[in-house]
């Protein structure tokens, strides 16, 4: 996945070829040309962000069954709130998380 040049700098191998569009704090990644024709959106887990998954989006290596010349990806980052079971800590959550509960 990463070629070293430098022991200090990981330099990324390659990449899809995507018209990365940035609003807020969400990402788009546009297939170039007019060949769109299927869309992902992409939700995180608790505490992530859209930045966080980017690279699995942009490199081959990452996601082999993603076509970059047909695909859209929507790479969503959930609002900052409190966070109850994690000590009411603002974090990107989707929702809420009370408590754990095993029999869910």
């Amino acid at each position: 996945f990463y070629q070293k040049k430098n022991p200090l700098k990981m330099e990324p191998q390659s990449s899809f070829d995507y018209n990365i569009e940035r609003k807020k704090m969400d990402i788009y990644l546009h297939p170039k040309g007019d060949k769109h024709s299927e869309t992902i959106v992409f939700l995180h887990g608790l505490g992530d962000t859209a930045d966080g998954w980017l690279d699995y989006f942009l490199y081959p290596d990452c996601s082999p069954i993603i076509s970059p010349e047909t695909t859209k990806v929507v790479l969503l980052t959930a609002p900052i709130v409190p966070v109850t079971i994690n000590m009411n800590q603002q974090m990107p959550s989707w929702y809420d998380i009370k408590e754990l509960n095993a029999d869910l």
